[in-house]
């Protein structure tokens, strides 16, 4: 099923957009820092390769556990805006 999603609000829209652009820049980054983990393992490339897919995997690494809880405070942010999941007690008071 595909089509297009009719959003009245134009900063909807334009969310929506960014979480796009920014998923497919998340998505090459990890593609290119397999990429590099690949190449160092099969040792086809320069000696300085295995320093850098070192610091690759480390920053992919960090880049999906950010992406992770940036994901997990939206979905609890919708959540309780919506009155399906009551704020901590610390925020009630």
């Amino acid at each position: 099923m595909t089509g297009s999603t009719d959003t009245p609000d134009p900063a909807a829209a334009g969310t929506a957009h960014g979480d796009r652009r920014r998923r497919l820049g998340t998505a090459i980054a990890v593609a290119g820092a397999v990429w590099l983990i690949l190449l160092a393992v099969s040792q086809a490339g320069p000696p300085w390769l295995d320093g850098v897919a070192s610091a690759a995997a480390v920053a992919t690494a960090m880049v999906v556990l950010l992406a992770a809880e940036l994901g997990w405070e939206r979905t609890v942010a919708t959540a309780q805006s919506a009155g399906l999941v009551e704020p901590p007690a610390r925020e009630r008071l």
